[in-house]
């Protein structure tokens, strides 16, 4: 099941729990051991080798849903995550397990012993939950408030957590879904980026997938990302227009992205995107229009 975007709301009818910067994941524990399904249903067990919740539950068998994490100093790390998540080698399999370790934070129950529990709503989902689950070193059940989503996600702002989810009460859980029943309010930054390019998409989105983006560091033109989210029709179809005048042979990047079928263009268009976290890209960029008051040289690295 799926959240659709909003901005914060008091509600009665709603529960408010943390959304946490992780991988969505869901646990089938059984008799012979927890397997993890990544959400387009790849098995990413093997991944973490430490996720492993046989002993935790009070009966068997369940599928939970939930939120793998790494954390540190107490906050979700996503770099730590995305760190373990390229990892093939067995030997660093285990190690990462040890210095990096997992928690699979559970918000829901979708069957137990066999029944479906889909068409329960979700407070009746959370009471089942709660009692099945013992918390341990590597599972953690997501707490909730009641009414209160305003001061919930004031409290994630201010410790830069990825934002909150509305969850209806008497919600069924939908799978597969993307339900008005689950809002998402997120904790977003914005910085001011250079586009340099743009690759080809598929299907509606054939002819521009994905904007390439840049900002200086020092007189540096560094790669930070690419943007699709927020990029409707109209937008599309003027920055093409554009892009056919302003289009160049090579990367304008002194040390260009390995971007498979990239189309360049002069370092000159400068858009606004808002982001939830940075490293060496942004994370979950969305365009939000160009910037005609800002220069490329005005994008650099410490402005975001």
């Amino acid at each position: 099941m799926l959240a659709v975007s909003g901005s914060p709301f008091d509600s009665e009818e709603y529960l408010y729990e943390l959304k946490w910067d992780g991988i969505r994941a869901l646990a089938a524990v059984g008799r012979e051991g927890t397997t993890l399904f990544s959400r387009n249903g790849n098995n990413i067990s093997r991944r973490y080798p430490e996720l492993e919740f046989l002993g935790c539950l009070n009966s068997l068998p369940a599928v939970l849903d939930g939120e793998v994490v790494v954390l540190q100093d107490g906050l979700p790390s996503f770099h730590k995550l995305q760190t373990r998540n390229h990892l093939q080698d067995e030997r660093k399999i285990r190690a990462a397990a040890r210095e990096m370790p997992a928690v699979f934070i559970v918000f829901d129950l979708l069957s137990l012993r066999g029944e479906d529990l889909t068409l329960l709503p979700l407070v009746k989902r959370k009471e089942l939950l709660q009692e099945l689950v013992q918390e341990g070193s590597h599972l953690a059940l997501s707490r909730h408030v009641l009414g209160s989503g305003k001061a919930l996600f004031e409290l994630a702002r201010q410790r830069g957590l990825e934002g909150v989810m509305a969850k209806r009460l008497d919600s069924s859980y939908q799978a597969g879904k993307r339900s008005n029943y689950w809002i998402k309010f997120r904790n977003t930054k914005s910085m001011s980026c250079v586009i340099c390019g743009y690759v080809k998409g598929s299907g509606e989105r054939g002819t521009l997938g994905s904007l390439i983006l840049g900002a200086y560091r020092g007189d540096v033109l560094s790669y930070v990302g690419n943007v699709g989210s927020g990029l409707g029709s109209a937008e599309i179809e003027m920055l093409l227009q554009r892009f056919r005048r302003i289009g160049r042979d090579t990367s304008p990047f002194a040390s260009p992205p390995p971007l498979k079928g990239a189309v360049w263009v002069e370092p000159e268009l400068v858009c606004e995107v808002s982001y939830l976290e940075r490293g060496q890209v942004l994370r979950h960029p969305v365009f939000h229009g160009l910037r005609s008051d800002v220069s490329p040289r005005e994008c650099s690295i410490e402005q975001g």
